[in-house]
């Protein structure tokens, strides 16, 4: 699919995006069958001509929380940021490719709080299913929750082996 970055931002005001949004857990946002049904969704919605995203409020340990999304868009930014980000980026309004890409939003999961990466080019999506992008978003989305996890019981840590700050007393010694 391609489109013009004005009739892309057009569809974006109108919310003409078709979305989809599910709760899960952290185990059940890396399985195979939770995985293909979001990226089904989307290049249903592609193959029919939409923009599309599809997100799981992904549950972890402690009361924490992701948020991964599977989102259409020409370039590698937050389908959120375009409006204001795409006319700065992207000179001209000639029709561009459509990707799809993986996001995942965590305090945790760098120093940003924010990861996007390529899952498929237009060309790929084209001439593929969801099925055969399985295995590498299943690789992503695994990755980047153990970055979390571990960069969680990194802080940790550091948070144990600080030590504690000595305050002045107000108390004068006679």
């Amino acid at each position: 699919m391609e489109i013009s970055v004005s009739d892309y931002l057009a569809q974006l005001k109108a919310d003409q995006i078709h979305g989809e949004q599910t709760t899960v857990t952290g185990a059940k946002v890396q399985r195979v069958k939770v995985i293909q049904t979001g990226l089904t969704y989307v290049i249903e919605q592609l193959d029919s001509g939409y923009l599309a995203s599809y997100q799981w409020d992904v549950k972890l340990a402690h009361q924490q929380s992701a948020v991964i999304r599977l989102e259409t868009n020409l370039i590698n930014i937050p389908m959120g940021e375009s409006e204001r980000l795409l006319p700065k980026l992207i000179e001209g309004d000639d029709p561009r490719a459509v990707n799809l890409y993986l996001t995942i939003k965590n305090d945790d999961v760098n120093r940003s709080g924010f990861r996007i990466d390529l899952l498929a080019s237009a060309d790929e999506l084209s001439q593929k299913s969801a099925a055969d992008f399985v295995k590498s978003a299943q690789e992503w989305i695994t990755s980047h929750l153990a970055m979390i996890n571990e960069n969680r019981q990194a802080a940790a840590e550091k948070a144990k082996k600080k030590p504690a700050k000595r305050t002045k007393s107000s108390k004068k010694s006679k």
